[in-house]
């Protein structure tokens, strides 16, 4: 073993332990030497580095190279360790005596599933799923999440390591993969049969791009016939994701030829056409192919649309509607006009119904007279959107709580179709409000409509005007259909015309630009004046060094320090298209609102590129990232409180805890918009980013008292429907940094495409089965 040695050896301290990784720096003592040429520090052990859990007192077996790093001299770096007594060959009794040495929390697990204990935590360790052992008195997610990691760092990955290190895989994620497969042996045998399959089997963190690149460089050829079949489903994962839920055959045939070299044309059709996976079907006399999870999906979702639609109850008539309508007039100091006045006596008198209009056409007050009459009447309403600044607006506008879709089902990993309330145990409301529909993918509205008991009302609101949802949405087929009664508003109501932030969005949703609009420079639209610009002849120039100067960034901090004097830092927004934008205004925009301060607590969130570390401080607006469904509220009880993509709030504490086996670790308390207050450890604060700054696309289905709008140049991203959608997220101010020539641009192009998606088509189909067309 050439500058490499194998023995067993103990732990004897830890010299340096990375916050953020499995990395660390440690003196080890050498009990037996196995092979190599063995190097002795002058405290006689060895000094080890990589990534590594060790505990005290326990043999391991470990192999590691010989190194002579510049600074600390000679040292051993890692390649693999497993306990010298595997746990996985462990009787019950060693198991949980095991299970002790980890702490007197995961004691207290082997104690109370006893027997169990070994599959449970298996099982916990496959899925990253928590929730099992949390069951046990006095633990919570935090020490459920640690108990965890110490049992899966003991495990042994030594094998998997060897042949797994040689396709660059790092060793925090060779454990990825093992404890998906629960075991080395399949996880070795998965990566030899396919390398493809760790796609396929949706390893977390592990997409198509990024075992194509380890297996194309690895040997696999680019037409070889498990790459290509990888290809195939990766193919329908981007079509769903650009809103396409089907592809005619011909088409992704072409797409082949171009894409996959010398790909086996013939092999890959007959692929999908043999697979139980593929839906083939005909569409206007084209044979097409669809997912069929998907395209059952779509049929599903046209069931349960008409379902509720064809559920008349009787007895929940609503009675003296006018009555309750003039009150309203009254109250608001405006009549409505004949386009609302029809759509509210069209709710009325249906139990599904989808209302879309401009901004400013009034979709919202409306909803007012609609809430007055049903309760007056006795309905139950519940109101919800995707998001929970989207919700936190049908508050203010209805009076009613409004919730984030999650948070009205109820989310529960344990549940057969993971929320409390679903088809066979129906949400107990007789009315059910959806905001900013357009938003809403197909698979969450599933979950939500069918999940509306028989008798009850479905009121959808949306605007077609904005960006498209991410994902198959539902909007643009349920209004293609012409099964569901539709009104679009077009007139805008008095007041509205006074906004300037109406009047020119509006325009700009037509592809036009405002009057006002013709040249660089300040100035402010608008009766209301509720409307600024800062258009400048260059957005970027070069200083006396050269260098290049962002001239927008500057700007748009001006404009973020005028509206902190009028306005609580929660209802400010910065908008721009990119995250690296929004990277850069972040860090600078903390540095006003919210700079450090010693009696602030705060935490670095640390990356390998120290570049990309930031500091997330008690007070900061932030914005989650991912899809997070293990947090629990901060309030009494700890119920699980899942977070999403988008949800934004505010850092109410962040605090140095220590639990009962001496571990030090971080809990943070945020106040989520429409959430409430959530409990997250330092795991979950990685996912955690600024929010004073944030992408048009997450501030969809937002509604936010004032918004500052930067728009660099961007070809592939700016468009009409961009600006329309950053600049109506606004209620009361809005300010709009470019330059003429970049937001002219934007408004010439248009990003709405009609969506290849069968919604339209199966729900004119069972409209017809029931007799309704």
């Amino acid at each position: 073993m050439r500058d490499g040695i194998k023995f067993v050896g103990t732990l004897n301290n830890y010299i340096f332990s990375s916050k953020t990784s499995d990395f660390k720096i440690a003196s080890i003592n050498v009990l037996d030497e196995l092979e190599g040429l063995f190097r002795y520090n002058n405290y006689g052990n060895i000094t080890l580095k990589g990534g590594m859990e060790l505990l005290p007192k326990t043999e391991y077996e470990i192999v590691a190279s010989y190194i002579v790093d510049k600074k600390y001299g000679e040292q051993y770096n890692i390649e693999s360790y497993k306990r010298t007594r595997a746990i996985e060959d462990m009787s019950v009794e060693d198991f949980n005596e095991f299970m002790a040495s980890l702490g007197n929390s995961a004691d207290k697990v082997a104690e109370y599933f006893g027997e169990k204990t070994k599959d449970i935590m298996n099982k916990a360790l496959e899925q990253n799923d928590t929730s099992e052992l949390e069951k046990v008195n006095g633990i919570g997610k935090v020490k459920a999440s640690k108990i965890l990691d110490k049992y899966g760092s003991q495990r042994d990955y030594s094998m998997a390591i060897a042949v797994f290190g040689k396709w660059g895989f790092t060793h925090s994620k060779i454990k990825t993969i093992v404890n998906k497969y629960r075991n080395q042996d399949l996880a070795i045998k998965k990566l030899n049969e396919n390398p493809y399959n760790l796609y396929l089997d949706r390893i977390p963190g592990i997409g198509f791009k990024t075992i194509d690149n380890k297996a194309l460089e690895n040997g696999i050829a680019p037409n070889d016939r498990r790459r290509v079949e990888a290809y195939i489903y990766n193919f329908f994962d981007d079509l769903s994701m650009s809103g396409d839920s089907y592809i005619p055959i011909e088409k992704l045939r072409n797409h082949l030829r171009t894409e996959v070299y010398n790909a086996d044309l013939d092999s890959a059709t007959n692929f999908i056409l043999g697979n139980e996976d593929f839906k083939i079907f005909k569409k206007d006399g084209v044979n097409c192919v669809a997912l069929r999870e998907t395209y059952e999906l779509e049929k599903k979702t046209a069931y349960e649309l008409l379902r509720v639609q064809n559920a008349w109850d009787s007895k929940k008539s609503i009675d003296d509607i006018d009555t309750y309508i003039s009150e309203v007039e009254k109250e608001q100091g405006w009549k409505y006009g004949k386009q609302q006045l029809e759509a509210i006596h069209t709710i009325a008198t249906n139990n599904v119904f989808l209302l879309q209009g401009y901004s400013g056409t009034g979709k919202s007050s409306l909803l007012k007279a609609v809430v007055r009459a049903m309760q007056a009447n006795n309905f139950t309403i519940a109101q919800c959107a995707l998001s929970g600044k989207a919700a936190d607006n049908l508050t203010k506008v209805t009076g009613l709580q409004g919730m984030t879709i999650h948070r009205l089902l109820q989310y529960n990993p344990s549940s057969e179709s993971m929320f409390n309330y679903w088809k066979k145990n129906p949400l107990p409301y007789d009315v059910i409000i959806l905001d900013e529909v357009s938003m809403v993918s197909l698979d969450l509205f599933y979950s939500l409509v069918s999940a509306i008991k028989d008798g009850a009302k479905l009121i959808m609101v949306g605007d077609s005007g904005q960006l498209d949802s991410i994902g198959i949405g539902v909007m643009s087929g349920i209004l293609d259909s012409q099964v569901i009664p539709t009104i679009t508003l077009t007139e805008i109501h008095r007041q509205a015309e006074e906004s300037a932030i109406i009047s020119h969005s509006i325009t700009y949703r037509k592809g036009a630009m405002p009057k006002e609009v013709n040249k660089e420079g300040l100035f402010l639209c608008g009766t209301k004046k509720d409307l600024v610009y800062k258009l400048l002849e260059n957005e970027k120039e070069h200083d006396n060094q050269g260098k290049v100067v962002d001239n927008l960034i500057p700007n748009a901090l001006v404009f973020f320090k005028k509206a902190l004097s009028k306005y609580n830092v929660k209802d400010i927004q910065i908008i721009t298209q990119t995250t690296k934008n929004c990277n850069a205004l972040n860090a600078l925009c903390q540095q006003i609102a919210n700079p450090k301060n010693r009696e602030k607590e705060e935490y670095v969130v640390s990356f390998q590129n120290k570049d990309d570390d930031y500091v997330l401080r008690v007070g900061d607006k932030v914005i989650n990232t991912v899809n997070n469904r293990r947090t629990v509220s901060a309030e009494k009880g700890n119920a699980i409180t899942p977070i999403y993509n988008g949800n934004t709030g505010i850092i109410e504490s962040i605090t140095k805890q220590v639990d009962e086996d001496g571990d030090e670790y971080i809990e943070s308390v945020i106040n989520f918009d429409g959430i409430g207050r959530v409990l997250l450890d330092s795991g979950d604060l990685r996912s955690i980013r600024l929010g004073y700054a944030i992408t048009v696309h997450k501030s969809q289905g937002s509604t936010i008292p004032c918004v500052i709008v930067v728009l660099p140049f961007q070809f592939m991203l700016n468009s009409r429907e961009l600006v329309y959608t950053a600049i109506t997220r606004t209620s009361e101010l809005c300010f709009v940094i470019s330059s003429y020539a970049t937001l002219a641009k934007a408004i010439k192009k248009s990003t709405n495409k009609v969506h290849k998606t069968n919604l339209s088509a199966f729900m004119s189909l069972e409209a017809r089965k029931r007799g309704d067309i």
